[in-house]
């Protein structure tokens, strides 16, 4: 089993909190949803976190008769 990285409790609520920033930037301009959609660790680097490449980011557009429920991790991962 490989070690994947982590985020420190620090870096995790900054990520908790350039969401919030992001999702709106997101929802005034195409050009910065579109940025956020396709490159996630360059815009969250352009805002001051540096994520490591081997965490995933996966930013997901809603639709209007979609919803997304986002659980955490389990045991056996």
């Amino acid at each position: 089993m490989t070690e994947q990285t982590s985020l420190s409790q620090e870096e995790l609520d900054l990520f908790d909190e350039l969401c919030d920033k992001l999702i709106e930037l997101a929802a005034e301009d195409p050009d910065f949803r579109a940025t956020l959609i396709e490159k996630p660790h360059k815009v969250f680097a352009e805002h001051g976190l540096e994520i490591p490449k081997d965490l995933k980011i996966k930013v997901l557009e809603e639709k209007s008769d979609e919803f997304y429920l986002v659980i955490p991790v389990g045991d056996d991962e």
